[in-house]
C-alpha cells in the first residue's frame, strides 16, 4: 500500500486534518498561515502543557471560519521542512523536533484517529492511479486539493483513458508528453482555463 499522506519530502497531504476546510484557504492564505504555526511551534516545549498551550494560543490567534462546520480544521498542521514544500502534522514522532515521541493524543480527533484513519483516496484509487498522482505532482497544494476530490481525479483519468483508448499505464509519469497532458489537467483544478466568454474580444 502506498503512502498517500506523506509519499516523499516534496508533497504532503493533510485534508483530513480539514486543512482545506477553512474560508481563507487559498495558496498565499495558507502558505503564510503554516509559515507562522511551524515557526511557533519550533519554539515550543515539547511537553504537554507546552503543546496544549500553543494549541489553545493558535485558535484564538487565527479565528478560523469553517466551511463545514461539522469537520475539523486542526491547529497543528504545519510545513516539516525547510522549504515548505511538504505539511503534515507538527506533532507526528517524525517531525522535526519531537525526537520520535508520538505528540497526536493531544490533537483534537486523538492519537487513535489519526494513525488509523484511511481516506477516500485509499479506499477508491487504484494502486496505478496513485503511483500516477505521487509520480506527477510536486505541488502539495495542488496534490492535496487533488485527494480531497476524487471525483475529478477519476473524471480526468477516465478522459485520458478514452483519449488514448487504453488503460492509465503507471509508466506514463516517465513519458514528458503524456505526463505534461496530465499534469495540465490536474492543474485545472486550482487554475480553470478561462472560458471563450472570458476571452477578451480583439
Amino acid at each position: 500500500m502506498l503512502l498517500l499522506c506523506q509519499p516523499d519530502n516534496r508533497k504532503g497531504c493533510a485534508w483530513c486534518c480539514g486543512l482545506y476546510n477553512v474560508r481563507e484557504s487559498g495558496r498565499a492564505d495558507l502558505v503564510r498561515r503554516l509559515g507562522r504555526r511551524t515557526e511557533r511551534f519550533s519554539l515550543v516545549p515539547r511537553t504537554v502543557d507546552g503543546i496544549l498551550q500553543y494549541g489553545g494560543e493558535t485558535k484564538i490567534d487565527e479565528r478560523l471560519e469553517l466551511v463545514d462546520p461539522n469537520f475539523y480544521s486542526c491547529e497543528f498542521v504545519g510545513f516539516l521542512n525547510r522549504d515548505e514544500t511538504r505539511v503534515g502534522c507538527l506533532l507526528n514522532p517524525g517531525s522535526p523536533g519531537n525526537g520520535g515521541v508520538d505528540w497526536r493524543g493531544l490533537s483534537f480527533h486523538g492519537g487513535a484517529a489519526c494513525s488509523g484513519f484511511f481516506c477516500r483516496a485509499f479506499r477508491v484509487l487504484t494502486e496505478g492511479e496513485q503511483k500516477i498522482i505521487i509520480g506527477i505532482l510536486d505541488d502539495w497544494y495542488l496534490y492535496g486539493s487533488l485527494l480531497s476530490d476524487i471525483d475529478y481525479i477519476k473524471r480526468v483519468f477516465r478522459f485520458v483513458e478514452e483519449s488514448f483508448g487504453r488503460p492509465l499505464d503507471p509508466e506514463w509519469i516517465h513519458q514528458p508528453d503524456a505526463r505534461s497532458v496530465l499534469l495540465e489537467f490536474f492543474r485545472w483544478k486550482i487554475e480553470p482555463p478561462r472560458s471563450l466568454s472570458d476571452t477578451p474580444e480583439s
